[in-house]
């Protein structure tokens, strides 16, 4: 996670470089699928071809803007800089 003066920003991501445990990821994500009755949607050959090809580890930071603008103006709750609010 991603701190700016105790406030959360972000959050850090990675992507699992070891096609043996992607390809079993994909495998357990595939069958639970069809247990659960979603959509079974095909795995990614292209992916699961550049990790057998030794794609380099990635990660990440996700920053939301929201959150962004928070720090910048000093908005003490997200709810101060959220454009559209649910109605009550």
């Amino acid at each position: 996670m991603f701190y700016a003066n105790g406030m959360q920003l972000g959050d850090g991501c990675y992507e699992e470089n070891n096609p043996l445990k992607q390809r079993q990821n994909f495998d357990n994500q595939y069958a639970q699928q069809v247990v659960d009755g979603f959509p079974q949607y095909p795995r990614d050959p292209d992916f699961l071809n550049a990790l057998d090809h030794g794609m380099p580890p990635m990660s990440g930071i996700a920053i939301g803007f929201d959150r962004f603008i928070m720090a910048a103006v000093g908005a003490p709750h997200i709810r101060d800089v959220i454009a559209f609010r649910p109605r009550k």
